[in-house]
């Protein structure tokens, strides 16, 4: 029983392990880390030639295909919930008078984070803050205002906001109450959203004991007592 239990926890430990070096987040090339890495690095050619091929392969661990999808969707969750903001801010902005090119500005400006990005919501908010920002370039120069929005209509989210401005921009109608329903439904949306996957959590909380537990009561529990009678009532 020692030896199926101390050979399963190796097992699980080595598939753990495994998993982590997969879906750990790429560190950003230049950091501190790095830096005394390779002030530490060893001098001799055959070290550092086995350092570097250490160092490529956990790169190619780190870049594969799951990771990459991961990290996307991870942004485009990220997007998701940045756009609510959005239509509040710019309708705020067009309630207080802002002509839509100097709104789209402070929103780009609002929603850009400072520093260094490193984690998928900076990512997501820097790309958002983009969109917004060619829009205002646009607008300055002198685009229409339908196809100047399509930049902000690629997210998703954020797509009725935009022809809303689209076609305010052509009628001359105020835009403000259309955009603050857009960002209620939006806000509406999120919350739905945030309960399911509350709801969901609950279903996948239960996959580590059928996965693991389980197997690791059976093979440590039941098949040493079922062995072992085998053992002494079979012939």
């Amino acid at each position: 029983m020692t030896v199926l239990g101390v050979a399963f926890s190796g097992i699980a430990a080595g598939l753990s392990a495994g998993l982590s070096v997969l879906c750990w987040p790429r560190r950003p090339d230049g950091g501190p880390r790095q830096r005394l890495a390779r002030l530490s690095a060893p001098a001799d050619g055959s070290a550092a030639a086995r350092s570097r091929w250490r160092a490529r392969c956990v790169s190619r661990l780190r870049r594969n295909p799951w990771s990459a999808a991961r990290r996307s969707r991870q942004v485009a969750e990220a997007s998701a919930r940045l756009c609510p903001q959005a239509a509040e801010l710019l309708a705020a902005c067009l309630a207080a008078g802002a002509e839509p090119v100097r709104a789209a500005e402070v929103v780009a400006s609002a929603l850009r984070p400072r520093g260094r990005l490193v984690t998928c919501a900076e990512h997501a908010a820097f790309d958002l803050a983009a969109r917004f920002q060619e829009v205002a370039h646009l607008l300055r120069l002198g685009g229409n205002p339908v196809t100047s929005w399509r930049t902000v209509a690629a997210e998703p989210g954020l797509r009725p906001v935009a022809e809303a401005l689209g076609r305010a921009g052509l009628s001359g109608a105020p835009p403000v109450e259309a955009i603050r329903a857009c960002a209620k439904d939006l806000r509406s949306q999120r919350h739905a959203a945030g309960t399911t996957a509350a709801r969901r959590a609950g279903v996948r909380g239960v996959a580590p004991l059928a996965g693991c537990f389980l197997p690791a009561f059976v093979l440590i529990g039941v098949v040493p007592i079922a062995l072992g009678l085998a053992h002494r009532l079979l012939p």
